[in-house]
């Protein structure tokens, strides 16, 4: 199911009307079936394992269901959790933590996305830096810019984010 939601997701945002926030590319379509907002932000990584140049960072808002997740552009995992480890303007954030992987095993979704979130959002509008951990224990880090970032929750804010979680700073 997941495969077919990142596919969906990518094929949306390539037909879609899309512009642009800070470093984001956000896409705001309506689902022809349900009349629904659907609403897609994500931003490349500007750093990233040698093949892997699709690499990026979605943020997706469908109804009020809201998902945050990294599309790895390498083979990860589809059986077990992706360990994932990250920092935020260049402060470790977490210990490491696990992502739940796509069916395919190219994206890994934040298991808690409101919680990955409020990490998120304690970042400066500088830059995230993301290791994750395919199923042989090789890490791939990601570097994403996240500038603009509070812009597109305000975006997505009425739709399914009840709360924007509040900087720290």
């Amino acid at each position: 199911m997941r495969k077919l939601m990142v596919l969906a997701t990518l094929l949306t945002i390539a037909f879609a009307a899309e512009s642009q926030i800070g470093s984001f590319t956000v896409s705001i379509t309506t689902d022809e079936l349900t009349d629904e907002k659907v609403i897609l932000a994500f931003t490349k990584a500007i750093s990233y394992p040698d093949a892997a140049n699709d690499a990026a960072l979605i943020l997706r808002c469908v109804r009020d269901a809201f998902d945050i997740y990294i599309y790895a552009d390498e083979f990860l995992n589809i059986d077990d959790e992706v360990p994932a480890q990250y920092k935020i303007d260049g402060v470790l954030v977490k210990d490491p933590t696990t992502f739940t992987p796509s069916t395919d095993g190219t994206a890994a979704f934040a298991f808690a996305p409101k919680a990955f979130l409020v990490d998120l959002v304690n970042g400066d509008d500088s830059d995230m830096v993301i290791r994750l951990w395919d199923y042989q224990g090789t890490p791939y880090t990601y570097k994403f810019r996240l500038e603009g970032l509070m812009d597109v929750l305000r975006l997505m804010q009425p739709s399914c984010i009840s709360e924007i979680p509040t900087p720290k700073w």
